[in-house]
């Protein structure tokens, strides 16, 4: 196509000089300036007819548009052609690329990001006429691990090894994963969970030693496990046997000593606060800077605080008359038997004849 335009522009010319030739032979040099100009406009003219007014075509081998890949580069070869004028330039996003005499390019090794990716190859003739082609190309994210991690199961309540008085028992806790919770079992009961993964059960026990199973599966089918051991005992009264000076006592049927032994003033049995109060389970603190010398006894949440030689006793805030105050004998605290008996929630018996004192807290 460049070759026959060519030739076609050359006889235009050489008919135009050869005409021009002719007149100044024929009219003489004044002639002949007058005809020179015509003959150029014409030639101006012949070469505007011949200029290149199609674009280049961009031809892209590889790869097609719109396609998918994993990896994270990719190479771009392809074509440009323009038959008229010759191709000028090449750009791909926007920076020069080499191309062949043949109009062969290739683009290795770019770079890619998870998601759509566009390259726009510019070609541009000698004419300064250009075509883009937009190329898309996706790259998928990559794959993540298979997760193989359990979920994180805490539990709240009951505390392993735990022992309770009680047929039933609240369960409860939370877990946690990443990819999420597919099924939580408490003993093979399936539980509803939270929002935040918490959950609660109540949960029977039989009498003796129990076993919890907690199981939970994420979405990808692992599991953790759980074990609770929690040891249900009925609690029994406790018994405390004690004699008017003697030194012997029994708790719960068994043979304790108690020195000095109870004794009776003022009308008053007076018995040995630590020996009770520590058979109950309570806690009991001395205060020696407080006041005359003041004992607290701390038991389920009763609060009792006695004060040497102070008839007025405060049991959880309240105050409470005493016939006989506290007193130390033998460096042990002796307190009125009934008032600690009372306060404690025991009952108490009295035998007179045999001065045989029996305290029963009822649990």
């Amino acid at each position: 196509m460049i070759r026959r335009r060519t030739v076609t522009l050359f006889f235009i010319l050489c008919f135009l000089f050869t005409m021009s030739n002719y007149t100044t032979l024929s009219t003489g040099a004044a002639s002949q300036r007058s005809h020179i100009k015509p003959n150029l406009a014409q030639a101006q003219i012949a070469l505007q007819s011949q200029t290149d007014i199609t674009p280049p075509y961009v031809i892209v081998e590889f790869p097609d548009n719109g396609i998918s890949t994993k990896e994270s580069t990719i190479d771009i070869r392809g074509l440009v052609i323009d038959e008229e004028s010759g191709i000028q330039s090449l750009t791909i996003n926007g920076k020069q690329q080499n191309f062949s005499t043949k109009g062969i390019f290739e683009k290795k090794n770019n770079s890619l990001i998870d998601g759509l990716n566009q390259f726009e190859i510019k070609a541009t003739n000698k004419a300064s006429l250009s075509t883009i082609e937009i190329l898309k190309i996706y790259k998928e994210p990559p794959t993540p691990p298979p997760d193989t991690t359990p979920p994180t199961i805490t539990v709240l309540q009951p505390k392993n090894n735990a022992i309770v008085d009680t047929a039933k028992i609240l369960v409860s806790g939370q877990i946690k994963d990443e990819s999420g919770i597919d099924a939580v079992f408490v003993n093979n009961f399936e539980v509803v969970l939270a929002s935040d993964g918490r959950f609660a059960i109540d949960v029977n026990l039989v009498f003796g030693l129990n076993t919890i199973h907690i199981n939970a599966f994420d979405k990808n089918f692992n599991e953790a496990k759980e074990i609770i051991s929690v040891s249900y005992q009925k609690k029994e009264n406790l018994v405390i046997i004690l004699s008017i000076g003697n030194i012997k006592a029994y708790v719960a049927g068994v043979e304790k000593q108690v020195d000095p032994p109870p004794y009776i003033r003022n009308g008053s049995t007076l018995v040995p606060l630590r020996f009770i109060g520590e058979s109950f389970g309570a806690r009991i603190d001395w205060l020696p800077n407080l006041g005359n010398g003041t004992i607290s006894i701390l038991l389920d949440g009763n609060n009792i605080s006695l004060e040497l030689r102070n008839t007025i006793a405060i049991v959880n805030g309240k105050n409470v008359k005493l016939l006989t105050p506290p007193e130390i004998t033998k460096g042990r605290t002796f307190v009125p038997l009934r008032f600690i008996a009372e306060a404690f929630g025991a009952d108490v018996n009295w035998e007179s004849k045999t001065q045989i004192i029996t305290i029963t807290l009822i649990r």
